[in-house]
């Protein structure tokens, strides 16, 4: 067994420094990849870390046709933290599917390794970024505009059936909310809403059981009205909203 933290060339065997980039025995051309989990170097071919012995995953070749919705530059799969991702080549936008993002966002230890693994977005060229109704990569269909959790401020691009789409740094900004309690934030102001309109209801059904006023006009219709119109509307203002943050309340 080689011993723990140093590196061999992939093709022989050898030992190899981090610098190195030809096998000084093999002569094979030697890359290195950082590993996933521990962040340790790795020669590029390596089966496991040398440091830390975890699986290293090689980066999927660039999937064809799949151009990033922000600067339709071509986004490539990659493993971070043992989540696998789309990264756009051009400007590190991000593309998560929705099962894989429904696990993220309750595993807060991988989260932060992930993140801290993300590559940082170029200092030029993410001024052209598209800035309307993204097309989701998979089906093509423009895709909504979503405040995650409604009080994040993290404003995202989803498909309801197949992801979530990230600009540049906004991944970093979701897990910083998430690590800092919004979800149970939102939880609460969820309930405290969901309260409120229970008790405006049964004020309204109250109002209807007396029956109308003395002076002949009942307005308990109109508050029924107004009431149960507002949820209606409510309803319709949060639907593009609410199925990222009930998915995650359930």
């Amino acid at each position: 067994m080689s011993e723990a933290g140093v590196l061999h060339c992939p093709s022989c065997g050898a030992v190899a420094g981090p610098n190195d980039t030809i096998c000084g025995y093999c002569q094979a051309p030697l890359a290195t990849v950082a590993c996933p989990k521990c962040f340790g170097i790795a020669f590029k071919g390596a089966k496991n870390c040398p440091h830390c012995g975890a699986q290293l995953v090689e980066t999927a070749a660039v999937r064809e046709g799949q151009g990033c919705p922000g600067c339709k530059r071509p986004m490539a799969l990659k493993e971070l933290g043992g989540y696998s991702l789309e990264i756009c080549e051009g400007c590190a936008s991000v593309w998560i599917d929705r099962s894989t993002f429904e696990t993220f966002c309750h595993d807060q230890e991988k989260q932060v390794v992930v993140v801290q693994a993300l590559p940082s977005a170029p200092s030029e060229g993410t001024s052209a970024l598209h800035q309307g109704y993204r097309p989701c990569p998979e089906c093509r269909q423009l895709m909504n505009r979503v405040n995650f959790a409604q009080i994040s401020g993290v404003i995202l691009d989803a498909c309801r059936d197949h992801g979530t789409f990230f600009d540049p740094d906004e991944l970093r900004r979701l897990v910083a909310f998430l690590q800092a309690g919004g979800m149970e934030r939102a939880r609460s102001r969820q309930v405290e809403a969901l309260k409120a309109e229970e008790g405006r209801l049964r004020e309204a059904n109250r109002e209807l059981a007396s029956g109308p006023p003395a002076g002949g006009e009942w307005s308990g219709g109109s508050v029924i009205g107004q009431t149960l119109g507002g949820t209606f509307a409510n309803t319709l203002e949060q639907g593009l909203t609410r199925f990222l943050f009930n998915l995650f309340l359930r």
